[in-house]
């Protein structure tokens, strides 16, 4: 998920930092991940990153997310090959949930269980 939202890893943690001109920036992160800012005004999105083996390349983002993520194995000998190219068409941030989504309607003909009967059928 991090990867496809534009974080490159969950929970990434910032170990060093350098520039390549003034546009821009490259993050280490912990794991040996890097992520690759570059400036636009006066944000600076992550527009690539390496991780695990792979370079992942992102697209124009709308609304802090981006609009297109490829994955690739970075290097072309090693096996599995990966490239896998993914668009989001429909994205909603915070979208309004209706309070129904949050309410269970058990019908009325539902005998009760115990928590122990309740454990005992999932572990089957």
């Amino acid at each position: 998920m991090a990867v496809l939202t534009g974080c490159v890893k969950a929970a990434a943690t910032p170990v060093s930092a350098r520039t390549f001109g003034v546009d821009w920036l490259a993050v280490d992160l912990g794991g040996g991940a890097a992520a690759y800012l570059r400036r636009e005004g006066t944000d600076w999105p992550i527009v690539a990153a390496v991780l695990g083996g792979l370079q992942i390349d992102y697209g124009a983002s709308r609304g802090g997310l981006p609009e297109a993520v490829r994955i690739r194995t970075s290097d072309p000998g090693r096996t599995p090959r990966v490239d896998l190219q993914v668009r989001f068409q429909s994205v909603e941030i915070n979208p309004e949930i209706d309070r129904a989504a949050f309410s269970v309607a058990v019908p009325p003909d539902t005998p009760a269980i115990t928590v122990q009967e309740l454990s005992e059928s999932y572990h089957r």
